[in-house]
């Protein structure tokens, strides 16, 4: 049996050198690995929360890896990382017929691209190393509780697999390569292609492997992406739960995400064939800092800003984000807009709409839409606090699903309908800036937090039935939403 798994576990590590040698960047999904999150370097320091409800509602199972954080460690050529993952399997839309392992991964591993020839060693990242991986009741399931509680979700009750906890070595390798050493000019972000795999194999008998290929733009301060992936998972698994797990996990994924340097990054990942899904908020810190190109006889082009903003709605726990820049500002393209301004609005939503309360059922929301948004400047006093009042108007399309959350007694079965969307609203934005900080602000101007207030008229209803039974959804609504935001050059 040992000698079966180590000549498993050498093969899976061939294949993972065979990756490295060919190194690559994506979104990756391997437990306890440091791949960086976000498409620049690997930081000094990050940490991210993900979840399934971060990625999507109308998909969202609240299931498999139902939720994880990981984060790591950059220490000159020295590398930790670990990931904490909360794994169920529920056998019905209940929350009470299934089972459940918590997972904990820790590694430590070395970067080795000075082993790589000149030509490769600015534009890659290789890394190996080895960890531990535990597998039992880590007290997942209170942590569950408590954010269902939080949220107004269901309480969990589901079996955990193993009485005892189990513990396994684990090896791994990393590997990414970029299409060309980034150097921009000051100011100006580059299109970049980026390759990535990786391979983990424990002594236990667990294989995974990740080859993908992104695409990303890459400027001063801020980087967007997508991309997609291959996973494999296969071998010995330590309980039933992960196993179903890492076969949910395995496929094609597809990716997309934004960052800002040395500060906050979203993404999320759909894989295209189970509809698995994940989500991400997290931090990175002292990423290293861009290369800059000599200007040569080329003009540097303007900087370009944009405004980020994440969107919580109180009640159900939905999540927006919200991308925005200047269409006509009155003091040109500022970090900040002065008196008046208009900005082109990119927004999408999820989570559970509140108006719907029927006996065991939830009724979850994807809204997208793309629209304009007017806003002032008011400095009351003349002092250092800056409001700026805003409308925003748009249209888009909106998706709602009729969820069973009560294997027993519920209302309707599940059902889904979409229809184009229009939307309105407005609110108020506050943050901190002094009148001379309004062209070379510090990085504490460059954050707010609001509040706004929609409503929203789909321009078809839907029906769901149960007999005589009928209600409508799809419906005309409103609803408040906090903001957090930060202004980003490019």
């Amino acid at each position: 049996m040992v000698a079966r798994s180590l000549v498993r576990w050498s093969a899976a590590w061939v294949r993972g050198l065979a990756v490295a040698a060919v190194p690559a960047w994506a979104w990756s999904a391997i437990a306890g690995l440091p791949e960086p999150p976000t498409p620049r370097d690997l930081p000094q320091a990050w940490f991210s929360v993900n979840d399934d409800m971060f990625g999507d509602a109308i998909l969202d199972t609240d299931d498999f890896r139902t939720g994880n954080a990981n984060g790591g460690l950059c220490i000159g050529r020295l590398v930790i990382a670990g990931d904490y993952s909360v794994l169920t399997h529920r056998l019905d839309p209940s929350y009470d017929n299934g089972t459940r392992s918590d997972e904990l991964s820790l590694t430590i591993g070395a970067r080795l691209e000075d082993l790589l020839p000149d030509g490769l060693r600015e534009r890659s990242l290789l890394i190996a190393g080895i960890g531990t991986r535990i597998d039992g009741n880590l007290g997942g399931e209170r942590l569950q509780n408590a954010i269902h509680r939080r949220f107004g979700f269901p309480q969990t009750s589901l079996t955990y697999d193993h009485a005892d906890d189990s513990t396994t070595g684990l090896g791994y390798c990393y590997g990414s390569i970029d299409s060309d050493p980034w150097r921009p000019l000051a100011g100006g972000p580059g299109m970049i292609v980026q390759l990535d795999g990786e391979a983990m194999a424990s002594l236990l008998g667990e294989f995974q492997e990740s080859v993908g290929i992104t695409m990303a733009l890459v400027g001063g301060q801020g980087s967007a992406w997508i991309g997609c992936n291959y996973q494999w998972n296969g071998g010995q698994w330590a309980s039933a739960t992960a196993a179903v797990v890492a076969e949910h996990e395995a496929g094609p994924w597809l990716t997309v995400g934004l960052a800002k340097r040395d500060s906050l990054f979203i993404s999320a990942g759909i894989d295209l064939k189970t509809h698995g899904i994940s989500g991400s908020v997290g931090c990175a810190l002292d990423a290293a800092p861009p290369p800059v190109g000599a200007a040569l006889d080329v003009q540097a082009p303007a900087v370009v800003y944009t405004q980020q903003e994440l969107e919580y709605f109180p009640g159900g726990g939905a999540l927006g984000v919200q991308v925005r820049g200047v269409v006509w500002s009155d003091h040109g393209d500022g970090p900040i807009a002065a008196d008046w301004a208009c900005e082109w609005m990119l927004d999408y939503h999820f989570g559970t709409d509140q108006d719907y309360q029927w006996q065991g059922n939830r009724v979850d929301v994807d809204q997208a839409l793309a629209g304009l948004e007017p806003e002032c400047s008011v400095r009351p006093g003349g002092g250092a606090l800056l409001l700026q009042p805003f409308v925003d108007g748009g249209a888009g399309a909106r998706f709602e699903r009729v969820k069973v959350t009560s294997a027993g007694a519920h209302r309707f079965d599940q059902a889904t309908a979409g229809a184009m969307v229009v939307q309105g609203g407005g609110g108020v934005r506050m943050r901190v800036c002094a009148l001379a900080d309004m062209r070379d602000p510090h990085w504490y101007n460059l954050v707010w937090i609001g509040y706004g207030y929609d409503f929203w008229h789909p321009l078809e209803r839907a029906q769901v039935s149960a007999g005589a039974d009928r209600a409508d959804y799809l419906c005309p609504g409103m609803g408040g939403h906090y903001l957090l935001g930060m202004t980003m050059a490019w």
